[in-house]
């Protein structure tokens, strides 16, 4: 037995405000030790594991269990409750959950590229009742956390991914249909004329100015075309606007291969040299990609 847990003992309840916060204090101070070193390291921050909330619920004066584990659309689900000892009143209640979209548990490749096989359903049950324990602690000592270590997250590790959470996290299988999408785009033929630039690199709107801002390239009149295509002419030949030459030379290849299209094949008409309708040079505010 270590010290920390030798020295586990539940705190007496008091009244009123203040003492409540000496009395979530004084758990802090016993039950902390075995909470951070329990604490399990994923990613960049440490989270505190079912042993921890365990260890806060008893220092209350409480007892942390699970009930109704059952097989739902899309996974499994128990849920966890927090009891008082002295008169078995229900503090807190929460569902725990393991999705057939995580692959550790039900199979696949995870975001790493790494292979899992499906786990046994035992060990599934098991860890969704310690997740429905821990998450029901959470909601009612999550404040706890925070006195001991405020550098601890309050999200249970259970429920934490290996390598913590990542938002802009894309599966393989996403990426690839994203891929193919965006190649059968750039291949894509209108009677039989292919488009002069991959759908990445060429763009498929008029840029931000002029009577058809941002509206669609593809059927768009050809005096339009023509305008926004001397507009592109135009800040091309100013050195000053360098920065958004590539641009709007992708912009002309993109109208050329519309005026193409129209014209069934043929060359693209030549473009109007007259100056009604002139559109403006672009500025910072309104510059293509912008």
């Amino acid at each position: 037995m270590t010290e920390a847990s030798a020295a586990l003992a539940v705190i007496k309840e008091e009244k009123g405000t203040g003492a409540l916060f000496r009395q979530a204090t004084d758990v802090a101070g016993v039950c902390g030790a075995i909470v951070k070193q329990t604490a399990q390291k994923i990613g960049d921050r440490k989270y505190v594991k079912v042993e921890g909330w365990q260890s806060i619920a008893v220092t209350y004066g409480c007892i942390a269990s699970s009930r109704d584990v059952e097989r739902v659309p899309g996974g499994y689900r128990a849920i966890g409750e927090v009891r008082r000892m002295s008169d078995q009143a229900v503090l807190a209640t929460a569902e725990g959950f393991i999705g057939e979209d995580e692959p550790v548990w039900f199979g696949g490749m995870d975001e790493k590229g790494k292979k899992h096989t499906k786990r046994p359903e035992y060990a599934i049950r098991a860890m969704v009742q310690t997740r429905a324990i821990s998450r029901a602690c959470r909601s009612a000592f999550a404040f706890v956390v925070t006195l001991i270590d405020a550098s601890l997250s309050t999200t249970p590790a259970e429920e934490v991914p290996d390598g913590g959470f990542n938002d802009n996290f894309h599966s393989p299988a996403t990426d690839k249909a994203a891929a193919t999408k965006q190649r059968l785009a750039s291949e894509k033929t209108v009677e039989g004329t292919a488009t002069s630039k991959p759908a990445s690199d060429a763009p498929t709107h008029f840029p931000n100015y002029g009577k058809r801002k941002a509206e669609l390239i593809a059927g768009a009149k050809q005096e339009d075309l023509i305008f926004y295509r001397k507009g592109a002419e135009r800040t091309i030949a100013d050195a000053s606007k360098s920065k958004w030459h590539d641009r709007e030379r992708s912009l002309i290849d993109a109208i050329d291969a519309e005026l193409r299209r129209q014209s069934k094949g043929t060359e693209a008409p030549p473009p109007d040299t007259s100056n009604d309708n002139e559109p403006p040079p672009p500025t910072d505010a309104d510059a293509p990609g912008h």
